[in-house]
């Protein structure tokens, strides 16, 4: 249950708007915008509980994802 696990393929790049699928399949971005002030909607899939469906701030999404 490593923290870093669901996020450490991630990336986005700049100006884009899209979907992004994490490389193991336990992170899905969806309905993203890169812009100063974006939220972005995020499902973590674990496992052996039920998806989390969040909306988070950039501060919050720029811990989960790597912005090129």
């Amino acid at each position: 249950r490593d923290p870093d696990a669901f996020h450490r393929q991630i990336s986005v790049p700049s100006n884009s708007e899209g979907q992004v699928r994490e490389l193991t399949s336990t992170l899905i971005l969806s309905n993203f915008r890169v812009n100063s002030f974006i939220k972005c909607e995020f499902e973590i899939r674990y496992r052996y509980k039920p998806v989390i469906q969040k909306t988070a701030k950039m501060a919050d999404f720029g811990r989960m994802c790597r912005f090129t």
